[in-house]
């Protein structure tokens, strides 16, 4: 009786203790609502789902963590088909690099990130960046449902440049400037 006890007990403290030790690389899928790209007003763009309007867009994304509560990740965007001027259809891609800070926890797992954002697009057939690079800062929690598997939901605000974060963010917070928000939900296998 005594052995089976403390083999029990043995592996349940295995499992706690792994799942409330931190990961130290995630890969995932974010898929968000984006309206970068659609002329409609916000509640048309929440309410109507068409799918010609760019109004979603699915990416991949890398983590790495050098602390508990400290990492880097990269993420590239498919913002879909844009038509450009002369009436050709092209791909529009968003690429983030950004710092990560988090609390690592067993179940909740709240983060906040910060870095670069360069867009992009097919020009003949050959990817490339355009435009200037604009900033991101981005905020989510993450539910931990096991050690290597979470799910989760973010907002991620896109600014021109850094001082606009300071300048302007009472109108981003007031939902003046929604264009600039994606909200979007995240899927993560972690390591």
């Amino acid at each position: 009786m005594r052995m089976r006890f403390l083999t029990i007990s043995l592996i349940l403290m295995m499992v706690t203790m792994s799942a409330m030790a931190a990961n130290r690389f995630s890969f995932g899928a974010v898929s968000y609502q984006c309206p970068l790209f659609d002329d409609d007003p916000m509640i048309d763009r929440l309410l109507d789902r068409d799918p010609d309007n760019n109004r979603e867009a699915q990416g991949l994304r890398m983590q790495s963590f050098v602390h508990d509560w400290l990492g880097v990740s990269a993420e590239v965007m498919l913002l879909g088909m844009v038509e450009d001027s002369g009436g050709l259809k092209r791909y529009r891609t968003m690429y983030m690099t950004e710092v990560v800070l988090r609390l690592p926890n067993r179940l909740l797992e709240p983060y906040v990130g910060a870095g670069p954002v360069w867009h992009g697009g097919d020009v003949e057939g050959i990817l490339e960046t355009l435009g200037d690079i604009d900033f991101s800062v981005r905020c989510g929690l993450d539910i931990n449902f096991f050690n290597w598997l979470s799910a989760g939901i973010e907002a991620n605000f896109l600014f021109h440049d850094i001082k606009s974060i300071f300048k302007d963010f009472r109108y981003y917070a007031a939902g003046l400037n929604s264009d600039q928000i994606m909200i979007g939900f995240v899927a993560n296998m972690k390591l």
